[in-house]
């Protein structure tokens, strides 16, 4: 019941000269389904809601999301085997709107650094804005697609921040690309305690510019798309066989997590490296 009525309320008014209705409808609604007031206003195109823990930033209402339920979500779904420690480096490639930084960005601390690495433009400007208005001032973000070359690709343009993705677009957008070991010697980077990657399919391409990079870090979590290749039929989604072979050969060590329905959970690939050291 709660989300149909979130449904109708976005359906009817998120559109030109009903949005400030909108804004009120859906202040008033959070109170109901966030329990907490919630004052929600559009921003360069954006809908922010300004939470009692806090900002979240969308490319639509969202009628439920806290900055609480982000990192909940964070703890489950991507630190099974890893957790941000005080003056830790975490790089995020595909970091989206910011759904993990809050919780990575304070257990890292002042003397910390996040990497947060987005491709969509509309995205990034949500992920930067949510960094801005909650203060992460120990986070970085890179608009670019990381890949296996120094070179733009077109990434598709779905109407969420949920699913864009570079692989097999034909159509869409033009983004800049780069490999993430160009990325990690232009931040001057000695080690890395932490890869977060969920982009979609690219793993591949992501891995092979990036062997450098796994020489100095501790530990990946990366998120392969395999459920999505059974489900559409498109191979160039089946990743995970290709990315568990490729960290063995860079000398990391998989880690197996509980069983878990959830596809994307499936099909996550975690590991260690087991020659690494801090510097």
């Amino acid at each position: 019941m709660r989300k149909q009525v979130g449904s109708f309320i976005r359906q009817t008014f998120d559109r030109r000269g009903r949005r400030w209705v909108l804004s009120s409808a859906a202040s008033l609604y959070s109170l109901y389904s966030r329990r907490g007031w919630t004052t929600i206003y559009t921003q360069d195109g954006l809908w922010v809601h300004h939470c009692p823990d806090g900002y979240i930033v969308e490319r639509y209402v969202n009628f439920s999301a806290t900055l609480a339920l982000y990192e909940t979500k964070t703890i489950r779904d991507w630190c099974v085997f890893y957790q941000p420690s005080e003056g830790d480096v975490i790089i995020d490639v595909g970091a989206g709107i910011g759904t993990e930084a809050t919780y990575f960005s304070r257990g890292l601390g002042k003397s910390g650094l996040l990497l947060s690495i987005e491709a969509h433009p509309k995205t990034f400007e949500a992920l930067s804005l949510f960094c801005q208005l909650n203060r992460l001032e120990n986070v970085q973000c890179v608009r670019t697609a990381i890949h296996d070359s120094e070179s733009d690709v077109l990434i598709d343009n779905p109407s969420s921040h949920v699913g864009s993705s570079i692989v097999g677009s034909s159509t869409g957008i033009l983004v800049p690309g780069a490999t993430l070991d160009r990325l990690v010697r232009e931040y001057n980077l000695e080690r890395i305690d932490f890869i977060k990657m969920n982009i979609e399919g690219a793993e591949k391409a992501a891995l092979n510019g990036m062997r450098e990079t796994l020489s100095i870090t501790r530990q990946v979590c990366i998120s392969c798309h395999d459920f999505k290749a059974d489900r559409t039929g498109n191979e160039a989604f089946r990743s995970k066989a290709y990315v568990e072979s490729y960290l063995i050969d860079s000398g990391f060590e998989l880690q197996v997590r509980e069983p878990d329905p959830r596809p994307w959970i499936r099909d996550q690939v975690n590991a260690r490296n087991t020659k690494w050291h801090r510097a």
